[in-house]
């Protein structure tokens, strides 16, 4: 499994989206913390023993019960955020980390943003990392309409990052961003980070 052999702390540290949010929340101690999408629990494991609550999930059975295998205090689940049933609770912090490209209609990207809305707390912060469609890389193949596909991803619907924040600031305060471009192994990315407030 490759993304289990790479969680290790300096692998969190050394990822670009991972140090912006560091930065971006260096002044808050979020005690509960939900990541949507979680994969291999790179992020949400970055918070085991410094928060009080930690809640996960992903749409990806090997993923969760790889978390659940190593961890005693996250509670992971199976899901995915578009269908994810209304919670109660609410967290100081929402990580939502190479998730909503994978989104692949407007209906599951409205989905999710009303799902984030419900859960973070009135003081709490999201944050997200997307790719984008700012920059297209020659390996990417368009299937459709804003939907794209690489020999080595599943398909993800790229939005320019002026079209996420358009839609993002309907029902969030947007108090940062930061669009970047990184270098894959197949190819370019454009990224876009936000760090966000509920109005």
């Amino acid at each position: 499994m490759y993304w289990s052999s790479q969680l290790n702390q300096n692998y969190f540290i050394n990822k670009p989206a991972n140090q912006l949010m560091l930065s971006w929340i260096n002044d808050q101690e979020p005690q509960r913390v939900i990541d949507c999408g979680c994969g291999y629990g790179r992020n949400i494991l970055h918070f085991e023993g410094k928060s009080r609550r930690l809640v996960a999930f992903d749409p990806c059975e090997t993923s969760v019960n790889y978390i659940k295998s190593i961890s005693a205090q996250v509670e992971v689940s199976l899901n995915r955020i578009q269908d994810q049933p209304r919670r109660d609770d609410t967290f100081d912090l929402c990580i939502v980390d190479g998730v909503i490209h994978q989104l692949l209609s407007a209906i599951e990207f409205d989905a999710a943003l009303k799902y984030l809305h419900t859960i973070s707390s009135s003081h709490g912060t999201i944050f997200i990392s997307t790719f984008t469609s700012d920059q297209l890389s020659q390996d990417l193949e368009q299937l459709e309409h804003k939907v794209y596909r690489s020999c080595s991803t599943p398909a993800m619907r790229l939005l320019t990052s002026e079209e996420i924040l358009q839609h993002i600031s309907l029902s969030f305060k947007v108090l940062r961003y930061k669009l970047e471009k990184f270098t894959l192994s197949v190819g370019e990315r454009s990224n876009l980070s936000c760090l966000l407030r509920r109005l």
